[in-house]
């Protein structure tokens, strides 16, 4: 007689999230400091995603990290190069307007731009001097409003060789801890080293420091915006120390669960920008960040704002749009196809995660998709095009199904782990989670915005921290 294996227990984002937050809590990794360096700050968001990833709840992209470590390398031969060139950050006006973009930049047209700090810029009143602060690699010459731009190239060399000497520091006088290392394997079964990534980090912290402090001290900025606090905590705490306000603009869907913003398990976030920039009402009252409510200002999305005055004209093409999820592809292809099979009638596109093109998975599935009278869009298909044409959404957990709604489209939550990041548009009645093909149902499209999820930007909304 065949005995049919039990099937092990799909383990639970949520039960993730409150074990790590436990851990946290408890041994009070927020006061821990090396050199004075509040390291947690830095580690909690990238180590809860490499826990996730072990775990097979998140996507892992450690191998394109690695290809951009090596271009970087590779361009460190030029940088002393960029001292000669106006763009290097010493010829900065002093009282300056300092913006630091998202590193992923999107074509329009002919030009390459932000779509968080471009659009933007048009908010700013013209007697302010601003200046865009592009990382190593990021800065392009096909990038809009390219006389803004400054290269911070020279300031990065300059930290590498700070940072090699601390560590090298660290390694001589550090005595081996792998606490955390423990604490991971005992906790989650999993193994993570975390030691080694400590000392980098911490020499990381003390050098972005100090060369920052020593510059804001001499260019004195009037006012600092960043789109990604993760990754610029050494360059909050510089700006704080000389009492310099620094804002973030709101790139993504901040809710419970994502520990870059998610401080609602009560540590202590050391270095968090003064002001935060919300997409709308209702992301201020529902999400958990490490400042109060009155510092967060409800100023809107511009660029999905203009897009979607571009495309709302469009006739309807197609009867559901797919989001793809690199850590769910398989399960999420299998399912687009199950369902043009179970609706024949339906019209589906079918749109890939860009990480997904690089997917031999993704790539070898192509033909299938297609055979089963599914589009796939092209690598350079704008999004907010396809919604333009579409009726409903389906994703797991992309912040384009926030999007989706804003442009009225009917939205639908797979239930694969990770769903719960969309629980507030489930709960609210903006979205509704499914488990398998037959579920799907359009209904009446919800109306517009609902809920303020995407304010109309003005000017007036950046006058608190602008005076």
């Amino acid at each position: 007689m065949h005995i049919k294996k039990k099937e092990k227990p799909k383990k639970k984002l949520s039960d993730i999230l409150n074990k790590f937050e436990n851990l946290e809590v408890r041994f009070k990794l927020d006061k821990r400091f090396i050199l004075g360096v509040p390291f947690w700050d830095m580690l909690r968001y990238p180590l809860y995603h490499e826990v996730l990833s072990k775990l097979g709840l998140n996507e892992n992209t450690s191998d394109y990290i690695k290809k951009s470590l090596k271009k970087r390398l590779y361009n460190s031969i030029i940088i002393l190069c960029s001292v000669l060139s106006r763009k290097c950050l010493i010829y900065i006006k002093s009282n300056s307007i300092l913006i630091f973009p998202h590193s992923r930049k999107k074509q329009e047209e002919s030009n390459f731009i932000d779509i968080y700090t471009d659009p933007f810029l048009e908010f700013i009143p013209k007697c302010f001097n601003v200046c865009i602060i592009e990382k190593p690699d990021c800065f392009n010459n096909k990038s809009a409003n390219i006389t803004k731009r400054y290269k911070s190239d020279l300031f990065h060399l300059f930290a590498r060789v700070i940072s090699f000497l601390i560590l090298f520091y660290l390694k001589l006088t550090t005595k081996n801890n792998y606490f955390l290392e423990r604490l991971i394997r005992d906790n989650f079964g999993i193994k993570i080293s975390c030691f080694n990534h400590i000392q980098k980090l911490v020499a990381h912290w003390i050098s972005q420091y100090l060369i920052f402090k020593i510059w804001f001290y001499f260019k004195r900025p009037k006012l600092i915006f960043i789109v990604v606090s993760q990754g610029y905590e050494p360059l909050i705490a510089a700006a704080k120390s000389l009492k310099i306000v620094v804002a973030e603009l709101q790139h993504g869907s901040p809710c419970r669960g994502k520990l870059n913003y998610d401080y609602s398990s009560g540590i202590t976030k050391h270095s968090f920008p003064d002001y935060f920039l919300s997409f709308g009402k209702c992301w201020s009252n529902e999400a958990f960040y490490p400042v109060s409510k009155e510092k967060i200002i409800n100023f809107g999305f511009p660029y999905l704002f203009l897009k979607k005055s571009k495309f709302k004209k469009k006739l309807v093409t197609f009867d559901v749009c797919i989001i793809s999820q690199p850590v769910h592809l398989n399960s999420i292809i299998n399912f687009t196809v199950n369902l043009s099979k179970h609706f024949k009638s339906l019209s589906i596109i079918f749109k890939p995660h860009p990480l997904d093109f690089h997917n031999p998975t993704f790539i070898s599935s192509v033909s299938n998709l297609e055979k089963n009278n599914i589009t796939v869009a092209k690598i350079n298909t704008d999004l907010y095009d396809i919604f333009s044409v579409t009726k409903s959404v389906i994703g797991v957990y992309s912040t384009a199904v926030y999007e989706a709604t804003y442009f009225g489209l009917q939205s639908f939550v797979l239930s694969y782990p990770g769903y719960e990041y969309l629980q507030f548009l489930i709960d609210n009645n903006l979205a509704t989670l499914i488990h398998k093909p037959e579920d799907f149902h359009i209904t009446n499209v919800a109306q517009n915005n609902p809920l303020d999820l995407f304010y109309d930007p003005c000017s007036e909304n950046l006058i608190k921290i602008l005076e």
